[in-house]
């Protein structure tokens, strides 16, 4: 029998040294990506922008009628205000999240958010220095055994 746990979570970051991100991409996803870490890192809501591009992943990834909705040419500044509007009723969202948004619709690539929001996911773990991890063992491991197996992580990063 195999058993797994997690080793915990990195401390929130919300600015970036210059409010430049740690690599530059130049693709398309890559540059919205960077351009928005910058203004996240200047507003200091890199965490929370992070956040609300997790929810945004998996929204895109879980709904058909996101992704459709992504996929639309025509969705313009009033649609976008709409979904916005609701986006906002489901959960607390940045305003720089909902401005990019809008942004991405006016400039008609909307359809790269799925993209863009791993971009930024990973724009983010390289500045936190994040790393996930899985511990696998053989038994199962006792509460003790993990918290020690977790000490001796964080005493030799």
């Amino acid at each position: 029998m195999f058993s797994s746990f997690d080793v915990g979570s990195a401390p929130v970051v919300n600015s970036a040294p210059d409010n430049k991100p740690p690599i530059a991409e130049d693709t398309i996803e890559g540059r919205y990506a960077g351009v928005l870490f910058t203004s996240a890192s200047e507003q200091e809501a890199l965490y929370a922008i992070y956040e609300d591009l997790v929810y945004l992943k998996g929204l895109y990834d879980n709904s058909e009628a996101f992704y459709l909705f992504t996929q639309n040419a025509g969705v313009g500044t009033k649609e976008i205000l709409q979904f916005n509007d609701a986006l906002s009723s489901v959960a607390t969202f940045h305003p720089l999240t909902l401005k990019f948004l809008e942004i991405l619709a006016e400039n008609k690539r909307l359809s790269f958010i799925g993209e863009i929001s791993v971009r930024y996911q990973k724009l983010y773990s390289l500045l936190n220095k994040e790393e996930k991890i899985t511990i696998i063992s053989a038994e199962t491991l006792t509460q003790g055994e993990q918290d020690e197996v977790l000490a001796a992580l964080k005493a030799n990063p």
